[in-house]
């Protein structure tokens, strides 16, 4: 088992999503991913210095093994889901196997349906408050 790395704005941000809905129907498995997961990461600073690790706000792409096919997603909290291009909540089974990988790591699971099994590709560290007030402000919506 690979140690996860979460950063510590993440792993504060996430247990008090996880304390707001600790009896949500709704995906009560995945949280319960999720929060094991946070009981067994190792916290680091909310530095950039790992811009390819996947944390809220990164855009990554995945490469479905079995398929071939590529989708890019923004990992990002529930209630973002539609608002962010590329929406994953980390609450979704995909956004709790894939947060705190980096590029390249392979991620593996079970599904009703089978195993399933990604390569992470081409993470981008989350944008600035500065940098997304400018990209909303600039007449294409992009900087």
């Amino acid at each position: 088992m690979n140690l996860t790395h979460i950063t510590s704005k993440d792993n504060e941000c996430l247990r008090r999503m996880l304390a707001q809905a600790p009896f949500c129907i709704d995906r009560r498995r995945e949280r319960n991913f999720l929060r094991n997961k946070l009981d067994r990461a190792f916290i680091v600073a909310d530095t950039p210095e790992r811009p390819s690790m996947i944390r809220l706000g990164s855009t990554f792409e995945v490469l479905d093994r079995r398929t071939g096919l590529t989708k890019s997603h923004t990992l990002c909290l529930p209630n973002e889901v539609l608002r962010v291009e590329g929406g994953l909540s980390v609450d979704s089974r995909l956004g709790v196997e894939v947060i705190g990988c980096s590029e390249g790591d392979e991620v593996r699971w079970e599904t009703a349906a089978g195993s399933q099994r990604v390569l992470i590709r081409d993470v981008r560290p989350p944008r600035s408050a500065t940098e997304t007030r400018q990209a909303a402000l600039s007449p294409s919506g992009v900087n």
